[in-house]
């Protein structure tokens, strides 16, 4: 896919001749004050006091975990109730062995030096509100997380917002990330990535992707490189903004199950954003793996002149999972372009696709019984992105919803087990809900999230 981006900057970067961020070397002091404490590389755990300490942890990590050492020295880092704010420069790029765990992620924070102060009105035939659109920073920037070839890294109970830079302005991963419990928000690429950009192995739970922008490039908030590898499960990707793909572009292998793709938008064209791939807000597949299982993919939208869809566009397996109330904008010398799903689709059984148009329906490894267990062109009856308990936001299904108990239980002739539970762990019922929520008699009480773009 072509798409506008600062090729020679990130080139440079890509293969190695300029560093994540060549304003820091790897040895530089977390503050004017000097170099840091000699105590630290002794540590296994600790509780992390500020910005600079953060900055020392991970840079000495990186210096007893250099190729000589064996074995690899893991540490465990507590991150207090506040916000580690970005100072003077960015978090050096993780080589070594790292846990990471806030207290919360509506309680810390680690934020990168391009804060939400600085949005743009962009016109609207460009498609854009103003929520998660920001100019250039220009304070050096740098995504507030980096995880290098060989890096390892778990991230747990914090907030990553903030962050600018060519590519995955909040997470770059080229190593493994397994992130349970956070939110990535308000962070912003020049290329590919607003929120992500992924070209290892990147694992999801329980979180919340939401208001990145990729301003000149793919997937607002996460692009997942040939390379990369990802697995989401019960989390929510939401009111992203991006080039051709709103929400997820992945041309690598992709996973999900019990999870939102809701309220995404893409911009497009013909000649960025070419056939046969085109562009969706939801979900854009250009690998050869992905997997969609008790997924909601709604309310997403896409906007311009190129081939699409609104919801999803790409090969696709998918199980109990929801494609409807998506949204392709026409305009004047548009390509063909469908409102929830735009080319092949490989369907196991049990979902339900509000509008067809536009949307090859074929078998995917199942007698033909199962394809006409399909719901088509019906309106699921979804309430609102909101708090409805669970650590993510989600679309209940209302009264009448023809998803409750249609989908297929265990022991369909597709062999296809259902999810024993749905996106905010509440217990399915017998025959499964199709998509991420489910009705149930277990409802968990509200956490008080934020599930708009504010």
């Amino acid at each position: 896919m072509k798409v506008p981006v600062p090729c020679l900057i990130a080139m440079l970067t890509m293969c190695g001749v300029l560093g994540p961020w060549s304003h820091a070397s790897a040895e530089s002091p977390a503050n004017v004050g000097g170099p840091c404490p000699s105590p630290y590389p002794l540590q296994e755990a600790a509780t992390v006091d500020d910005y600079a300490h953060l900055w020392c942890f991970i840079n000495n990590n990186n210096v007893l975990n250099k190729s000589s050492v064996s074995p690899r020295k893991h540490i465990f880092l507590h991150l207090k109730a506040r916000d580690y704010a970005f100072d003077k420069l960015a978090l050096p790029a993780i080589k070594g062995s790292i846990t990471i765990v806030g207290a919360g992620s509506l309680l810390t924070s680690i934020s990168g030096s391009c804060p939400p102060s600085s949005k743009v009105l962009l016109p609207d035939d460009q498609g854009f509100d103003t929520e998660a659109v920001y100019e250039e920073c220009g304070a050096g920037g740098g995504p507030v997380i980096w995880i290098e070839r060989g890096g390892y890294l778990e991230l747990q109970n914090v907030t990553i917002r903030d962050g600018e830079y060519s590519y995955g302005g909040g997470i770059f991963n080229m190593g493994t990330l397994y992130a349970n419990m956070i939110a990535v928000r308000h962070n912003h690429s020049h290329g590919t990535g607003g929120g992500i950009y992924n070209g290892g192995y990147l694992s999801v739970q329980d979180s919340s992707i939401s208001s990145n922008f990729a301003h000149n490039g793919v997937g607002g908030g996460i692009y997942n490189a040939k390379s990369g590898s990802v697995d989401i499960s019960y989390s929510t990707i939401n009111h992203n903004r991006g080039w051709c793909a709103g929400g997820i572009e992945s041309d690598g292998s992709i996973a999900m199950g019990n999870s939102t793709i809701s309220n995404n938008k893409a911009v497009s064209d013909a000649t960025n954003c070419p056939p046969p791939t085109g562009a969706a807000g939801g979900l854009v597949i250009e690998g050869n793996s992905a997997w969609m299982k008790n997924v909601t993919i709604t309310e997403n939208s896409v906007f311009g002149s190129a081939v699409g869809a609104g919801g999803m566009i790409g090969p696709m397996n998918f199980y109990n999972t929801i494609i409807a109330r998506n949204v392709a904008f026409v305009v004047q010398g548009s390509s063909a372009r469908a409102a929830d799903c735009n080319g092949v689709v490989y369907s196991a059984g049990g979902n339900l696709i509000g509008n067809t148009k536009g949307c090859d329906v074929r078998l995917f490894n199942s007698p033909p019984s199962i394809q006409a267990a399909d719901i088509k062109n019906q309106d699921p009856r979804l309430g609102p992105l909101k708090d409805n308990g669970g650590n993510t936001c989600t679309h209940a299904l209302l009264s009448g919803s023809p998803a409750a108990q249609h989908g297929w239980p265990n022991g369909s002739p597709g062999g296809y087990n259902v999810e024993l539970y749905d996106q905010r762990w509440n217990k399915r019922r017998g025959q499964s809900d199709i998509g991420a929520y489910a009705f149930t008699v277990d409802d968990r009480p509200r956490t008080g999230l934020a599930c708009t773009s504010r």
